[in-house]
């Protein structure tokens, strides 16, 4: 219900305030599961983006939001699950977003790893495309792109389905997995980003 309540208000948010322009939703693969990877220009990003979508949409957000107990009950039924940044990954985050995509669900994720306030993508961190592994899902590039301001244009252009078996084998090595991330799922994000 929470979510519901929360996906009306988001969405009278950006009819008031933002110029949202969606294209490629034909794109969206019907029966089968996916993970969405999109650039990172905004805190807005994740409910903008999942509110234009016509499922529901599970983030990972950083740990040090989840740390009021009321907003983190929020934040959980909205679809978002912590994750701790640095290091070598969060594993229970993994696991979660792993257990999503296998149950069906549809998880958002930034390769990038953190918002890039300059608009300019950056290099992509290959946790997106080993939970996509790990899961045995493909990827939907997203490529957001304008502003986050009143009455700017903001464009979500939805790409391709990527086939991770056409990429990877049985058992990708890291290197084999940043490949992936930079050749294909960066350069897809990108090429969307820059479409305007």
């Amino acid at each position: 219900m929470l979510y519901k309540i929360g996906r009306v208000l988001v969405g009278l948010f950006q009819k008031i305030v933002y110029r949202v322009h969606v294209y490629g939703k034909e794109k969206l693969p019907s029966g089968k599961t996916f993970m969405l990877c999109s650039n990172h220009i905004s805190n807005h990003d994740p409910p903008i983006l999942g509110v234009n979508m016509p499922f529901k949409v599970h983030y990972m957000g950083k740990a040090e939001l989840f740390k009021n107990p009321i907003l983190s009950k929020v934040f959980k039924t909205l679809g978002a699950f912590p994750v701790k940044r640095g290091g070598n990954g969060d594993s229970a985050a993994v696991r979660t977003a792993v257990g999503l995509l296998k149950s069906g669900e549809v998880v958002a994720i930034f390769p990038e790893g953190m918002r890039a306030k300059d608009r300019k993508l950056r290099k992509g961190k290959t946790g997106a495309a080993k939970i996509a592994h790990l899961a045995g899902v493909g990827i939907v590039p997203v490529g957001i792109s304008g502003r986050y301001s009143f009455f700017h244009r903001l464009n979500i252009r939805i790409g391709d389905f990527i086939d991770l078996g056409e990429y990877l084998g049985e058992k990708p090595t890291q290197e084999d997995f940043q490949r992936f991330t930079d050749d294909v799922l960066m350069k897809r994000i990108g090429e969307l980003v820059n479409a305007d």
